[in-house]
């Protein structure tokens, strides 16, 4: 079956500026390819992070390392911003950003002390401002230029969140423990790269090195759902992300997002969501 490539930039990176959810909230323990910060604007609920439960209150905000698995339960209405960054793809940052590209490394590999931060109202208000005109930035610039522009507000918000929220609460002078590499984020970490293909369960285990029946049974406890309900999930966010940020055509996006046939995709979403996926990107705008 061909597949539609999916645009570069989206796959590097993603700004989800000041998003009022319309939609049931994911509520299942799930992981992100790449480093991934949430701000929460108003609403509240629940996350469980590294065997830790935080209650989550506005103004507020968290990052994620790659492939670290977690489950957030936001009760409705709330607003959320969320900043994704591929970090394998950001060799022209590093180059540019040495100082900066080894810090944000540090985060997405080493065992910080905390990864949930309360913010004071002059830190709500900063995040706002800046967020708001990376935001209003993208959107006007032409694809060709968007990496370039991301880049620099990127450098930008790690900056800020470095100096004015992270070194708070991490002792510079401490080295932090190297974070460990568990059976399960090795399975996410499989899925997130191959979620649009055809799923080969034997395939997965062979590649993380453990029995077929232990990578099922794994998973099922971990995260509550089958590898198969698992990408079928994952497979719809990808959806909503293309319905949200690109023109594609609904019979692209399925494609990308990895379904073989575009009606089965539109029931999917449909059943998923409550929406067809024309109806959400008209609301999503």
């Amino acid at each position: 079956m061909s597949r539609v490539t999916p645009l570069p930039w989206l796959k590097r990176f993603h700004l989800a500026h000041n998003v009022r959810e319309t939609i049931r909230p994911r509520e299942y323990f799930h992981a992100h390819d790449g480093i991934e910060f949430l701000y929460i604007h108003e609403g509240s609920g629940q996350l469980v992070l590294n065997d830790r439960y935080y209650r989550i209150e506005p103004p507020m905000l968290m990052f994620y390392q790659p492939f670290q698995e977690h489950f957030l339960h936001m009760d409705f209405p709330y607003a959320r911003t969320v900043l994704k960054v591929r970090l394998q793809d950001s060799d022209r940052f590093a180059r540019l950003f040495p100082t900066l590209h080894q810090f944000v490394a540090t985060l997405a590999e080493q065992k910080p002390n905390d990864q949930v931060f309360r913010l004071d109202e002059r830190q709500d208000a900063d995040l706002r401002s800046l967020f708001g005109l990376f935001h209003e930035t993208l959107k006007l610039m032409p694809e060709p230029e968007r990496t370039e522009h991301f880049y620099g507000y990127w450098a930008q918000f790690l900056s800020y969140f470095k100096t004015r929220i992270y070194i708070q609460s991490v002792p510079t002078e401490q080295a932090l423990p190297a974070r460990s590499t568990r059976h399960i984020e090795k399975i996410m970490k499989w899925v997130e790269e191959h979620f649009i293909e055809e799923f080969q369960l034997n395939k997965l285990a062979e590649e993380v090195h453990l029995s077929p029946s232990y990578v099922s049974r794994l998973f099922r406890k971990t995260t509550g759902s089958t590898i198969m309900e698992y990408i079928g999930k994952r497979r719809l966010e990808e959806a909503c992300l293309l319905l949200r940020t690109s023109t594609l055509p609904v019979s692209e996006i399925a494609q990308t997002s990895g379904f073989s046939d575009a009606a089965y995709f539109c029931r999917s979403f449909k059943k998923k969501y409550g929406a067809t996926p024309l109806q959400y990107r008209s609301t999503s705008g």
